[in-house]
């Protein structure tokens, strides 16, 4: 018996629900429809039967072929309330956790290269569970994160997460 393998390779794009308007993936915006995303992302079409996000986030647009660093990835749009509020990026290719860490450090080298030096990098390849991190806090107020993790004997997981987050508090900080 096979046993299945973990999701390979998610990236995903979080943003808050805020008033400034900030580009993302060549002018998709935080709060655009999924008629704008549609008119603005080369491939995307507007996809039925979408999952669902714990934030209660629905799919409603999908690009099957969007490539970055050298890997074809199926972008997912999220959105609440007709207003686009996460984008989630899935590897098409599966890989060993090995194989993973080269697109982890090759997005790495991508963002490095327009955000500057992580806060945080960090690999860990012993043991049975086995994890790649790296954060930067940007200029413009984005949080961005790549994770991937793998048990021993599975595929695994990529994870690019980018969230922008204003809070109210922030001047008081």
């Amino acid at each position: 018996m096979k046993i299945p393998s973990l999701i390979l390779a998610t990236a995903t794009f979080t943003f808050s629900n805020f008033s400034l308007s900030q580009e993302f993936l060549g002018g998709v915006e935080v709060g655009m429809s999924p008629q704008e995303v549609v008119r603005t992302v080369e491939g995307a079409k507007m996809f039925e039967n979408g999952s669902f996000l714990s934030n209660g986030a629905t799919e409603l647009v999908r690009n099957k072929d969007y490539e970055v660093v050298g890997e074809t990835f199926i972008q997912n749009f999220y959105f609440i309330d007709n207003r686009l509020d996460q984008i989630t990026l899935n590897l098409k290719r599966e890989r060993s956790f090995v194989d993973t860490l080269f697109v982890f450090e090759a997005l790495v080298q991508a963002l490095r290269a327009k955000y500057g030096n992580e806060i945080n990098h960090t690999v860990r390849r012993r043991g049975v569970f086995k994890k790649a991190e790296a954060d930067w806090f940007t200029e413009n107020g984005v949080n961005i994160g790549i994770y991937s993790t793998a048990v021993e004997g599975y595929n695994a997981m990529l994870n690019v997460n980018y969230q922008a987050r204003i809070s109210e508090s922030v001047d008081k900080l």
